[in-house]
């Protein structure tokens, strides 16, 4: 039951910050459907977090697929953004990911620019 009130607490979070997300393309006009995805076999739960989502923990859930790979789309405008996924509970840069930035924590965020 617990864990049922948490998946749906995480639900809500997350349409609400796909309405900011989506308010912010209507605002600014051009946006593009950028693909996020982490080869995590073995992982129950995979978030992707970052600038355009306000470092939010449970924006975007991640799908897997049946071969470990989790996925989620998500519509950005075009700039650079610093983000991470969070797998299981850890902060993990993305590994395919050419370009990283130190951060205040001591260790890196992927970056992505949108063109």
């Amino acid at each position: 039951m617990k864990k049922r009130r948490e998946e749906m607490k995480i639900e809500e979070d997350m349409e609400i910050q796909k309405k900011i997300v989506k308010k912010n393309i209507d605002m600014n006009g051009e946006n593009k459907e950028v693909e996020f995805k982490i080869n995590a076999p073995q992982a129950q739960k995979v978030i992707l977090t970052g600038e355009f989502n306000g470092w939010a923990r449970n924006a975007y859930l991640l799908k897997r697929d049946k071969w470990g790979t989790w996925r989620t789309n998500i519509q950005l405008r075009p700039g650079r953004y610093e983000y991470k996924f969070i797998v299981d509970g850890e902060w993990k840069d993305d590994p395919v990911s050419s370009l990283c930035v130190p951060n205040s924590f001591g260790t890196r965020n992927s970056v992505i620019e949108i063109r």
